[in-house]
């Protein structure tokens, strides 16, 4: 282990650089998904209702951006607060890794994780992936501190069964709670982290000598949380799974990808370094499984090690059979990643005898992680502290907001959680139905459009707003006239 100074100073300058890369720069423009996340803040905020998904995604980030508003209302405190988060998710890493295996490859693995061009770019966005990465990560933290705090402590015997418990209830240890509270929040994060249960479940069932009756603290910090929510969720839709089983379905009807989607972007998300070290992670654990040790130490984990490969592989194969895949999506399993990958590029300074050749290993490995990525995190360097550029969809929604004075809904097949939220608008999405949206009042009807208000069209894009718009039928329509052509949109207005 590195001196406490020592080892300090890297933690501190491990946080101050992830969260230089994942905050910087400040940006004036946020997409779809963002935009979400950020109108939904409004909503806990200041009660804003013109725009909302809440029925089918998770709230606790908007949340947690929504306390930050109450210091500074600004959307740059929105990045402040998710750059904080996947920030500390890196350190939490860090001191998983070094609990498990230790710290040279703590070093690795954070190093690697930190510096990851995927990670760092999608740690930028106000989006639910790495923040929940970072929640989980902590969650198992706790986990494994709760299993040191029960090592070694009293126990007694069952009278009735024989069987021996610890004594958790009578020392208190809140570990297990504080894991599993921070799981349910998670899970209030991204709705996939519940997929996680399959963790904790290897895992309980692997110290089960460390946590024979303790699952039930684990279970009440789990529920703490989702108590409330499903409470929320069963007054607001009338049950309290509805928004799990939507997100789900809205999911599995999206267009789907090739089961090898994952596969053939797996260098692209996850870089050489990482996937070298997976490979010499891989083969270390099946000649640790051929010499049957026995883990009597935290040297090499075996055990540990075993349930993160276990968890990867299950979810990865679990996340290749959905419909709709991005690579973010599988930010969840990053932790077992990253963990297995740094024992693997670290497993020689495991062996060593001599601390010097350790530290020197160490060093050398994570010179050439930094060296694999040195261009990405150059050219991040590069950009402005500020970028104040604003899209198109941004520019129409401006527009909306400083033009149209009366309050009635904005209509848009396209980009509709932007327009929302940065025009303040009440906005509605014009969702595909198997015939083209023409004008007719039978048409309008079908696809739920009042005739009031305003049209907003990207024909320009393309995309598949084009498939289901018939853009000629708009123009020579009887019920419109056109309000102005801006930044690639046409924006009409009901007669």
């Amino acid at each position: 282990m590195p001196a406490k100074k020592t080892e300090i100073i890297f933690i501190f300058l491990l946080l101050f650089f992830s969260f230089y890369l994942r905050l910087f720069p400040l940006e004036a423009s946020h997409y779809w998904d963002e935009s979400v996340y950020l109108q939904h803040a409004e909503i806990f905020s200041s009660g804003r209702t013109n725009y909302s998904e809440l029925d089918s995604r998770p709230p606790f980030l908007s949340f947690l951006i929504s306390l930050g508003y109450i210091f500074w209302h600004n959307m740059y405190m929105a990045q402040i607060i998710v750059a904080s988060i996947n920030s500390l998710g890196v350190v939490a890493l860090y001191y998983l890794i070094k609990r498990i295996v230790n710290w040279q490859a703590a070093v690795i693995g954070s190093l690697l994780l930190s510096t990851s061009p995927f990670v760092a770019e999608h740690s930028h966005y106000i989006l639910t992936d790495i923040p929940s990465l970072s929640l989980l990560t902590i969650s198992i933290l706790f986990f494994y501190k709760a299993l040191d705090e029960n090592t070694g402590k009293s126990q007694r015997t069952d009278k009735v069964t024989g069987h021996t418990i610890s004594g958790l209830f009578k020392i208190k240890n809140p570990y297990l709670f504080a894991s599993g509270f921070v799981f349910g929040l998670s899970i209030l994060t991204k709705f996939t982290s519940l997929l996680f249960f399959l963790f904790f479940l290897a895992a309980f069932r692997m110290h089960k000598d460390k946590c024979r009756g303790y699952g039930r603290h684990f279970l009440l910090g789990v529920f703490t949380p989702l108590s409330i929510y499903f409470i929320f969720a069963q007054i607001k839709y009338g049950f309290f799974l509805y928004t799990f089983i939507k997100a789900q379905a809205i999911i599995s009807a999206s267009s789907p990808e090739p089961f090898n989607f994952y596969i053939i972007h797996f260098q692209e998300i996850f870089g050489a370094p990482v996937i070298i070290g997976l490979a010499l992670a891989i083969v270390f654990l099946a000649i640790e499984l051929s010499r049957w040790i026995k883990q009597n130490s935290r040297k090499y984990a075996f055990n540990d090690l075993a349930i993160f490969l276990f968890t990867s592989v299950a979810l990865f194969i679990y996340f290749s059979t959905m419909a709709h895949k991005e690579g973010r999506y599988l930010a969840p399993i990053f932790f077992a990643i990253y963990t297995l990958a740094a024992y693997g590029l670290s497993y020689p300074a495991l062996l060593s005898s001599s601390r010097r050749l350790a530290v020197i290993y160490t060093v050398f490995v994570a010179l050439l992680i930094l060296a694999a990525n040195a261009s990405v995190l150059a050219g991040h360097f590069e950009k402005p502290l500020v970028n104040s550029a604003k899209t198109d969809t941004i520019i129409v929604a401006e527009f909306l907001k400083d033009e149209v004075k009366d309050n009635t809904p904005v209509y848009s097949a396209l980009n509709y959680p932007v327009l929302a939220y940065y025009s303040g608008k009440e906005t509605k999405a014009i969702l595909p139905r198997q015939d083209k949206l023409e004008c007719t009042d039978e048409s309008f009807a079908e696809y739920n459009i009042k005739k009031s208000g305003y049209l907003v069209f990207f024909p320009s894009i393309k995309t598949y707003e084009q498939v289901f718009v018939n853009y000629y039928s708009m123009q020579d329509c009887k019920y419109l006239h056109k309000v102005k052509d801006i930044a690639g949109a046409v924006i009409y207005k009901f007669r």
